[in-house]
């Protein structure tokens, strides 16, 4: 499963990134209906795999199971510490310790499996980046099983870069996809996994 995490609350965020969750799945955040219940088959592929989630949404992170990648989104640049939920204004935004303990309050089990991504502009960019001190203040929460990642480019869902979809570079990127570049010169590089960098809180010397 894959969960689309938007740190803020949905009028705070909804301009920003409420477009990018209606098209990029349709049943953002429900359940499937009751009469499918759990004939696979008989759900959709959003339904079955993936999340957009609010910090207000009814659903919280308590079902992120083994293998689930949460990505947190939000807009970011390199060196900055904090995301934030309008690239114009800046506000409301999350520093890394206020991030880790939002997901540890929505409800993220502590064994928890599966890999989280920030999926912000820059976000694993240098020494001391947003990624690196968020991954020490989850090692200190006590989320030690977990993957943890930051980008060092920036980063864009591809389902809204539509118009660079015919570039060869892109020919297997799934709407799905992330993608990586320079937002101030339109280049783009490739899919985000040629600017991801992971980080281990288990290094931590705090985290004993």
């Amino acid at each position: 499963m894959a969960i689309f995490y938007i740190p803020f609350d949905q009028n705070q965020a909804e301009q920003d990134f409420g477009g990018t969750g209606q098209r990029l799945v349709t049943n953002t955040g429900r359940r499937p209906k009751w009469w499918k219940f759990n004939i696979g088959l008989l759900k959709s592929f959003e339904e079955r795999n993936i999340r957009v989630l609010y910090r207000d949404s009814a659903e919280n992170l308590s079902n992120a199971g083994f293998g689930t990648n949460i990505y947190i989104t939000g807009h970011g640049e390199p060196g900055s510490t904090r995301i934030t939920g309008n690239d114009v204004t800046d506000i409301p935004f999350l520093d890394p310790i206020d991030l880790a303990l939002l997901l540890q309050r929505s409800g993220l089990s502590r064994m928890f499996a599966g890999s989280i991504r920030i999926v912000s502009c820059g976000s694993g960019f240098g020494e001391q980046s947003f990624a690196q001190q968020f991954s020490s203040a989850m090692g200190t929460l006590g989320y030690r099983l977990c993957n943890i990642y930051g980008y060092t480019q920036d980063i864009a869902i591809a389902e809204d870069l539509e118009h660079i979809r015919d570039q060869d570079l892109f020919a297997n990127a799934t709407k799905y996809s992330k993608l990586a570049g320079d937002a101030r010169t339109e280049t783009y590089t490739g899919t985000a996994r040629t600017a991801r960098r992971r980080f281990d809180q288990n290094k931590n010397p705090f985290n004993r």
